[in-house]
């Protein structure tokens, strides 16, 4: 009897500790999606201020590539009809937007660069593109997660074209 009580306190512990946040839920863990999986998660979590077509979650999937890719359309660009995007490759692991945030929204950009790793990567003749990670360099579905948040926290209201359920 003494091993099925350890049990039984070992498992309102593990309880205890998961209703509180201590655990993170394996169902719950967003680094454990696959692209599908991701993209769903978005398209449940989020939804676009907007109504143009155009602006819409999406994801183009070439695993052959390595270019399998979400695109969320974060800010507007233009007028309304063309957008500044995030975009996550996730199976080459690497996050980036339009240097076009740069130029237009320097001081969201400027939040950014202070909270995560931006890296600048022009291209001389069309604009250019940021990678951005976490600050130890990782980039993951929540390091994605994290930072479409903080983009939608720190945005102009006006401009953005995203925002939490």
């Amino acid at each position: 009897m003494k091993k099925l009580s350890h049990i039984k306190e070992n498992l309102w512990a593990d309880l205890q500790d998961r209703s509180s946040g201590e655990i993170t839920r394996k169902e719950d863990d967003v680094d454990l999606l696959d692209g599908d999986g991701l993209y769903q998660y978005l398209k449940e979590h989020y939804r676009m201020i907007t109504e143009r077509t155009e602006h819409e979650i999406s994801i183009d999937k070439d695993s052959s590539l390595q270019k399998s890719e979400i695109t969320v359309p974060i800010l507007e660009k233009f007028f309304n009809s063309v957008s500044i995007t995030l975009t996550y490759r996730y199976i080459k692991k690497e996050i980036s937007f339009s240097i076009d945030l740069k130029e237009r929204y320097n001081d969201l950009y400027k939040k950014l660069s202070d909270t995560f790793d931006v890296v600048d990567k022009p291209r001389r003749y069309i604009g250019g593109y940021s990678t951005i990670s976490d600050k130890n360099g990782n980039v993951s579905n929540k390091v994605f997660i994290e930072i479409l948040d903080f983009i939608i926290d720190n945005a102009n209201t006006e401009k953005l074209l995203v925002e939490k359920i």
